[in-house]
């Protein structure tokens, strides 16, 4: 990136609207191995669902409709989006990886047999992708190594938006937030839909589709001692089809990292080095906090 220090730029966009734009970085997909990893979701069902991870939903495929992560806005954050009591999920399919030298029940499941390079694209931008996140952490208000010692290995997810349902304003994606420190998305294969934003009170806004893009989590939004001061928020966002799909439109592909805090980490402030609460305990009350306030909708 042609910032030095990209965490200067970044905590500027995170205290003002909660997500970043940024270039490209150099390490994405060619054109070639991007169509590898389109094709995977263009094949038959009955293939993908080999991929199905016996013990996670954190690995492997996840069929269109499964998921619903508007289940974990809470009540405050669903009235700001005005969004419908109503719970849909998601139409949209996911392929998961996690750290790839991970062995035994958590391991990583890939399609049987292929000769695509699927899984050395995945495990190679998954290794990348981990690195360049970890270039956005040298905050200059912290301790040298104070965050980095308290992240932990995330989630890649390939996310794919099929080009039907075609009307427009059609959500996909449906309004969230996203709970773990700090989330990465790059563009893969472009199409008819967008990433919107919600800022606040204001209305949506549509995002650039050919840049990369950081948001805050709710872990680094809540953990208020880090912040050096400055308010950073969690912004809910969601994926719309903003335009009508074209003839040959295959779809929206893009790459997601969800970069956590390590199970052990507490949230300690920075300045005083008073000792904060469990990071794994906090995120159990977050989700049932939402999941409480949602049962009573």
């Amino acid at each position: 990136m042609a910032d030095h220090n990209p965490s200067i730029a970044l905590l500027e966009s995170l205290h003002v609207t909660g997500f970043h734009s940024a270039p490209l970085p150099s390490f994405l997909p060619t054109e070639t191995e991007a169509a590898a990893l389109l094709n995977f979701f263009l094949s038959p069902d009955t293939i993908k669902a080999n991929c199905i991870h016996s013990v996670s939903g954190l690995r492997g495929w996840s069929r269109s409709g499964s998921e619903n992560f508007s289940a974990l806005l809470t009540t405050a954050q669903r009235t700001a989006t005005v969004q419908s009591q109503t719970q849909l999920n998601d139409a949209m399919e996911k392929f998961r990886i996690g750290e790839p030298e991970v062995t035994g029940k958590m391991a990583n499941v890939f399609p049987e047999g292929e000769s695509s390079g699927f899984r050395e694209t995945l495990e190679t931008l998954y290794s990348n992708v981990h690195e360049h996140a970890l270039a956005f952490l040298d905050w200059s208000h912290l301790p040298a190594t104070f965050l980095r010692d308290r992240i932990g290995h995330g989630i890649l997810t390939l996310n794919y938006y099929p080009p039907t349902p075609a009307s427009l304003d059609t959500v996909l994606l449906h309004a969230h937030v996203d709970i773990d420190f700090l989330t990465f998305l790059f563009p893969l294969a472009a199409s008819s839909t967008a990433l919107q934003i919600k800022p606040g009170a204001g209305p949506w806004v549509t995002m650039d589709s050919d840049v990369a893009v950081v948001n805050a989590g709710e872990a680094l939004a809540d953990w208020k001692s880090v912040h050096g001061g400055r308010d950073i928020k969690s912004t809910v966002h969601r994926v719309v089809r903003v335009k009508t799909p074209e003839p040959g439109d295959q779809g929206r592909l893009t790459a997601a990292y969800f970069l956590p805090l390590t199970g052990e980490a507490t949230l300690d402030d920075p300045v005083t080095g008073e000792k904060g609460e469990n990071a794994s305990k906090w995120r159990s009350k977050r989700v049932r906090k939402a999941l409480k306030e949602a049962a009573k909708r």
